[in-house]
C-alpha cells in the first residue's frame, strides 16, 4: 500500500492557534512547504494549541497506521493569508472578531474592579496616606507587592457568588459582557486620570514616561486593522486629534484606555461594514 506520506516534505502544523499561524507565516516567508491542519474551518478562541510535525514524523505516524486518521480529523486551513495590492500582509479582521470571538469570561469580568480594588488600590492609598515611613514600607511588602496572588484569592472566594453564564450568552447574547468592560474602562480611566492629573500639578518637573509612546503607537496598529477591515470610519487625522487630546489632558494610561474602549466598542457593533479589497492566497 503506498503511504499517505511517501511524497511528503511538509512541515505539518496541527492546529491553527496563534503559535501555529505565526509558525506557518515564518515558513511562508522562508519559501518553506507547510499544510496547517485544523478541526475547525475559521479561526475561533477554542483553538488553543499547536504541534508542529516534520516531515519524518508524518512518515512515522503513517507507518504506525494513523496518518489517515490525523488527516480525516483536520481541516486544512486555506485562504487565511490575505494581501494587499502593495503586497503587505494582512490578518483577516473579520474572522478574529465575530462577536462570540470578541465575547470575554462572564464570570471574571464580573470581578475585575473589586479584584483591583480591594488587594491593589486599597494598599496604595494606604500607603500614600501614612505618614510613617516603616509603616509604609510594611504595608509595601505585605499587601502591594504580593497583590497577585490577593488578587487570585479575591477571585477564587467572590467567584463562588457570582454565576457565569459564558456558554449561553456566547450563542444567545454575544455582547452581554459589554455593561462590565465599559464600567471597568471607566473605573480605569479615572483612576488614570487622576493619577496622572495629580502629579503633573504636584511633582516638580513631570515628564510623562517614554514607554507611552510604544502604547500609543500599539493602539495606531489596532485602529488601523479596524480601518483596513472596513469597521472605522473615523478620519486619521481625527483619530490622531483624539489622542493627542486626551494625552495631554487626562494623560497616557487614561488615554490607552479610553482609545481601546473605543476600539472594543467598534468590534462589538452588530452591523459589520464591507472588507476593502484584497489578494487572497489559497
Amino acid at each position: 500500500m503506498m503511504s499517505t506520506y511517501d511524497n511528503c516534505s511538509q512541515i505539518i502544523i496541527a492546529g491553527g492557534s496563534i503559535t501555529g499561524l505565526t509558525l506557518a507565516h515564518c515558513l511562508h516567508h522562508a519559501n518553506i512547504d507547510y499544510v496547517v491542519l485544523e478541526a475547525r474551518k475559521e479561526i475561533a478562541p477554542q483553538i488553543g494549541a499547536s504541534i508542529v510535525i516534520l516531515p519524518n514524523g508524518a512518515r512515522i505516524l503513517d507507518q504506525l497506521g494513523i496518518g489517515e486518521d490525523v488527516l480525516a480529523l483536520s481541516e486544512t486551513v486555506e485562504g487565511e493569508l490575505d494581501w494587499t495590492g502593495d503586497g503587505k500582509l494582512l490578518t483577516p479582521l473579520e474572522n478574529y472578531h465575530a462577536a462570540d470571538n470578541h465575547m470575554t469570561q462572564i464570570g471574571k469580568v464580573k470581578l475585575i474592579i473589586p479584584t483591583i480594588l480591594l488587594p491593589y488600590i486599597l494598599p496604595s492609598i494606604a500607603m500614600f496616606m501614612v505618614s510613617s515611613l516603616s509603616t509604609r514600607l510594611w504595608i509595601h511588602g505585605v499587601f502591594w507587592q504580593p497583590f497577585p496572588i490577593y488578587a487570585q484569592v479575591t477571585q477564587l472566594i467572590l467567584g463562588r457568588f457570582v454565576s457565569d453564564t459564558t456558554e449561553i450568552d456566547r450563542i444567545q447574547n454575544p455582547e452581554a459582557d459589554m455593561p462590565y468592560l465599559r464600567r471597568i474602562y471607566a473605573f480605569a480611566a479615572v483612576v488614570a486620570a487622576i493619577t496622572s492629573v495629580y502629579t503633573r500639578f504636584n511633582l516638580p518637573g513631570y515628564l510623562p514616561s517614554a514607554a507611552s509612546c510604544a502604547g500609543l503607537y500599539w493602539i495606531l496598529i489596532h485602529f488601523m486593522d479596524l480601518k483596513v477591515a472596513g469597521k472605522l470610519n473615523a478620519r486619521w487625522v481625527g483619530v490622531i486629534c483624539v489622542l493627542a487630546g486626551l494625552f495631554l489632558t487626562i494623560g497616557p494610561g487614561a488615554t490607552v484606555i479610553a482609545v481601546w474602549a473605543w476600539r472594543e466598542e467598534v468590534l462589538a457593533a452588530k452591523k459589520r461594514r464591507g472588507i476593502s479589497e484584497k489578494y487572497r492566497v489559497s
